[in-house]
């Protein structure tokens, strides 16, 4: 801000005044100037709500909406806080050019999108693109910060984009993330505003231009999911050309889905484990990932003996397939069978039965362990890994039995998580046939279940 500016703004002695002019007319003649100070927040948070109050009532929404998102953007330190006068004055013209659009808003946070903008404006003129006034005056909503974002980059040529842990169809964001949310907005640093996350150069520049997207989970609603996407950018700088192999072991991992403090603090295991999966697994087509990754966490964080832990150092393609291949026929399933059985008690779920094709199938629910073990046994896959999800409830195992001469046998196991069927694996982890997807779909609709198979 200029000498000549502030002295408008502010009453000073007038020796003061005649002191400060005399000095600035000197510098002016090297070619120098004052430097000054920026406006106080009172300054710049009234000339907001003057604005806001001279195009909107004060009972109306969009001045709710406009308040509560200057409010915020005051309370830290935002861009807003920053501006000098001539600044100031810029991005007051920008924003009354948005508010003659008479703009639908949805939230609060679109209307501190509008705020944002407006001072990217009054702080880079230059960095307006030529269609400002036909894209202001053809501007009738922007309801989501998936169209905020679109705005900023038609706007200013930029390249922002929005990590893939905001969902960027919904504005009711935890604070955190409207927080990251507003600093990516504003193209600041990410490793300057946020130290605590502990990202390098590399990461944050995956973090805040990679487009990475996690994979859709219900329970991330409940989840601290910057570290789940903190782990997932830091393994794809070491594999950027397998996100969808990373995706698919990670969404078969229990460690990263419930323990993601233990995940982050093991992560050199777990990029070995990638590469060795990339490296080999993945063209064995009778290895899924949910194989491998059952094995490794087993291994690694059950059966470890002495504090030796597990480790993937050394190991090659034969040894590495067939130690899987019979800790997923056999595993650990005689020795637990002679321990007592343990029992989980939910809220019900009723046995289903039904015929199809002359074939009568029955499914119902496993409460034991000694059952899971022998579930497990019996169609030689890793169900028997899933009992302390079993007890602590975050997982639900279903039997479906065909009924044959001997009685019903097992042909398929199922994995409910909440109210979504998430697995339906018959021997050696096949996939359910036909008929079984249709009893399948059938017990579902009765308990009003949604199937998503991993």
């Amino acid at each position: 801000m200029d000498l000549k500016h502030f002295l408008l703004q502010h009453e000073l002695a007038s020796g003061v005044r005649e002191s400060l002019q005399l000095l600035d007319n000197k510098l002016q003649d090297f070619g120098l100037e004052v430097s000054t100070s920026g406006l106080s927040e009172a300054k710049i948070y009234y000339s907001w709500i003057d604005l806001f109050s001279t195009h909107f009532d004060k009972s109306s929404y969009r001045y709710t909406f406009y308040v509560s998102a200057l409010n915020y953007l005051m309370a830290d330190d935002y861009l807003i806080r920053q501006l000098n006068y001539e600044e100031l004055q810029r991005s007051l013209i920008f924003m009354t050019a948005i508010l003659e659009t008479k703009l639908r808003l949805k939230t609060d946070l679109i209307a501190q999108c509008m705020i944002q903008l407006a001072c990217l404006y009054g702080k880079s003129p230059q960095r307006l693109t030529l269609y400002f006034e036909h894209i202001i005056s053809h501007l009738q909503g922007i309801r989501d910060l998936k169209t905020c974002v679109q705005f900023h980059q038609v706007l200013f040529g930029g390249i922002l984009v929005i990590p893939g842990f905001i969902d960027t169809t919904k504005t009711n964001l935890p604070a955190f993330k409207r927080r990251m949310f507003s600093v990516l907005f504003e193209e600041r640093s990410l490793r300057m505003t946020f130290p605590f996350l502990g990202l390098s150069k590399q990461e944050a520049n995956l973090f805040q231009y990679g487009a990475i997207k996690l994979p859709k989970k219900e329970w991330f609603q409940d989840t601290d999911t910057v570290k789940h996407y903190r782990s997932l950018v830091r393994l794809y700088k070491h594999f950027p050309d397998h996100l969808e192999i990373i995706l698919k072991l990670l969404n078969c991992s229990f460690i990263w889905e419930l323990h993601i403090d233990r995940f982050e603090k093991d992560l050199e295991f777990w990029i070995d484990a990638v590469r060795l999966y990339i490296r080999y697994m993945s063209k064995d087509q009778n290895i899924e990932p949910r194989t491998y990754v059952d094995y490794l966490e087993h291994k690694r964080y059950r059966s470890s003996i002495n504090g030796n832990r597990f480790n993937l150092k050394g190991r090659k393609l034969k040894s590495i397939s067939r130690d899987i291949e019979h800790w997923h026929r056999y595993g650990f399933l005689e020795s637990v069978l002679k321990r007592a059985s343990v029992s989980w008690k939910l809220k019900p779920i009723q046995s289903y039965k039904a015929e199809l094709d002359a074939v009568i199938y029955l499914i119902e629910e496993i409460t034991d362990s000694v059952t899971l073990y022998r579930e497990s046994k019996e169609l030689q896959h890793c169900v028997h890994t899933y009992l302390k999800q079993c007890i602590n409830g975050s997982s639900r195992i279903f039997g479906l039995r065909k009924l044959n001469k001997d009685g019903f046998k097992p042909c398929c196991t199922i994995q409910l998580r909440e109210q979504t069927v998430l697995q339906c694996k018959g021997k050696l982890n096949r996939h359910c046939t036909l008929a079984e997807q249709g009893i399948l779909q059938m017990w579902a609709d009765q308990n009003e279940l949604t199937i998503n198979l991993l």
